[in-house]
């Protein structure tokens, strides 16, 4: 123990000045923490959407960084071999960076979104195969909620480097009913279909509801109708849209039929009122 102790530190020279600037240094590093500290917050503090997560993991990092620094240099004032603390600092900071080079990547990942702000909390975010709310933003993860109720922690360097998609970022979405009319009379798009979609719970009234023809032949004519609503609304909307519809053509002599799209698996579904 000794002599491995002795190829670290060599106490011949040392005296009591040594001791001394080695006692200020440690005292230098203490103070140095604090004004750290102080400058980290401040630095943070101006960076909008920053998290208290990943303001503390900075605070950290900033204040072991400055107390190994003023440790190192104390050391050498007590006669420390500069060399070989040298290498046992690389060889420590290679094992950590191999170590957390994941978190690096996700703290890095969570500042970009953070500043940036592509998605916020509350606003739909579609990730590959899941769509959900998001619910918080941290230093590792964007964690959403699906509609169906399971919560997914998606790592912050995977959301940035794929396709992100904010399904609320423009605050409206459009969707398609399918109607099939036997014998379309000239005046029954603008005068019964559009209105009936236009007053049906959660339409917007602009952009205005449309129908386009999507199909036809000898015994029906097939529309598909447009309308936009809210951004998280679509199985809701497009519920009273079908009933509004229905009631709509439920007195027509010739057939009718109206179908919507399935929802997704993930799709938020809320019941309609009664039209």
């Amino acid at each position: 123990m000794a002599d491995a102790l002795a190829h670290f530190f060599s106490t011949d020279d040392l005296d009591g000045w040594d001791v001394l600037f080695a006692a200020l240094t440690l005292l230098g590093t203490w103070l140095a923490t604090r004004y750290a500290r102080r400058a980290v917050l401040a630095a943070t503090a101006r960076i909008k959407g920053l998290t208290p997560q990943v303001q503390d993991l900075v605070l950290g990092t900033v204040n072991y960084l400055v107390l190994l620094a003023g440790i190192g240099l104390a050391l050498t004032f007590l006669g420390a071999q500069t060399q070989p603390i040298l290498t046992v600092v690389v060889v420590v900071g290679i094992v950590v960076v191999l170590t957390m080079r994941g978190l690096a990547d996700n703290f890095g990942a969570g500042i970009l979104l953070q500043t940036r702000m592509p998605v916020k909390v509350g606003e739909e975010l579609v990730f590959g195969d899941w769509t959900g709310v998001v619910t918080a933003l941290n230093s590792r993860a964007v964690v959403l909620e699906t509609y169906d109720g399971v919560r997914v922690h998606v790592p912050n360097s995977a959301v940035i480097s794929q396709p992100l998609v904010n399904g609320t970022g423009t605050g409206a979405r459009r969707s398609v009913v399918e109607v099939r009319l036997a014998d379309l009379r000239d005046d029954e798009i603008d005068g019964v279909l559009l209105p009936a979609v236009s007053a049906a719970p959660g339409v917007h009234a602009a952009p205005a509801p449309d129908a386009l023809h999507a199909a036809a032949d000898s015994a029906r004519t097939t529309l598909l109708v447009r309308y936009w609503h809210g951004s998280l609304d679509g199985s809701a909307v497009t519920s009273a849209v079908v009933a509004a519809l229905g009631t709509a053509l439920r007195s027509r002599g010739a057939a009718w039929a109206v179908d919507a799209p399935p929802p997704r698996a993930t799709e938020r579904y809320v019941p309609s009122p009664p039209v």
